[in-house]
């Protein structure tokens, strides 16, 4: 009933976003596509806009997409796995279309059970989560704490994790990610 408005919104996002870098946008095929580069109008600049057509589960990218992270000067990407919120809801599209998708960069492959919106970082190293999300059962079950802690140190550069205690929201599928609080 809000898709109108839905798309209104996305297309404002769009549009701010080209204003100032290129954004990659995911259709499901080229009908898809056409109907949204009629959205976005002839008021952008195209060579920032790209296109890709694959399949996808949810539009959600935060948390199925790639992390970036710099590494040795460079951008590179992390590729975690997405489960669809602790295997909540069928993510099998979303999982596989980072890797399928023609990066200007490298892409690291991360076998560790992690979404976007479940931590947020300051780029210097020090990473804020909860602990109902990233220490749920759903996601990682072998690891404790100090395993997680590690393998995210690892993968990310992270030094100081900032473990909040709560967030708990009704009706909240990802079991307290940062974003939603």
């Amino acid at each position: 009933d809000n898709l109108s408005d839905a798309e209104d919104t996305y297309c404002h996002l769009a549009t701010t976003i080209l204003e100032r870098e290129n954004l990659l946008v995911i259709c499901r095929d080229a009908s898809h596509q056409q109907h949204i580069a009629e959205l976005l109008g002839t008021e952008i600049n195209p060579d920032h806009l790209h296109f890709a057509q694959r399949p996808y589960n949810d539009t959600w990218a935060r948390d199925f997409g790639p992390i970036a992270i710099q590494q040795d000067g460079k951008v590179a990407l992390k590729d975690f796995t997405f489960t669809g919120w602790g295997g909540k809801f069928d993510a099998s599209l979303d999982n596989a279309l980072t890797a399928s998708l023609p990066w200007q960069c490298h892409v690291h492959t991360a076998d560790l059970v992690l979404e976007g919106g479940a931590l947020d970082t300051d780029g210097q190293g020090c990473l804020l989560t909860t602990r109902q999300c990233l220490l749920n059962p759903n996601r990682n079950p072998t690891l404790d704490r100090q395993q997680l802690e590690a393998a995210l140190t690892d993968h990310l550069g992270v030094q100081q994790f900032a473990w909040l205690e709560h967030g708990d929201l009704e009706g909240d599928d990802t079991d307290a990610h940062v974003d939603t609080l």
